[in-house]
């Protein structure tokens, strides 16, 4: 990897990406390197940023609004099985 290469701004522009679009993304970015330079040892941020533009993330916003709605859900019921949990042990005490 480049010294150019800035981690933070990859991360912020990878969000919703999961560990095998971060994995495509990678690959394309060195083969991008590898045509431009057979012999390239390093790959650049440029390479990184033409690479963001064909390498997408599989997780759409409906997934992603759909696992919100299922970690609310689980954070709701987890209260609640918390909240009769301790109610029992105030009424057995």
């Amino acid at each position: 990897m480049n010294k150019d290469v800035e981690l933070e701004i990859l991360a912020d522009k990878t969000q919703n990406f999961v560990g095998a679009d971060v994995e495509s993304l990678c690959r394309e970015a060195a083969i991008l390197a590898l045509r431009k330079d057979i012999t390239a040892k390093q790959v650049s941020m440029k390479n990184f940023n033409e690479a963001l533009k064909k390498v997408k993330s599989s997780i759409t916003p409906e997934d992603i609004k759909k696992y919100e709605e299922i970690e609310d859900e689980y954070l709701r019921t987890a209260r609640g099985a918390a909240i009769r949990d301790k109610e029992m042990i105030n009424y057995m005490g």
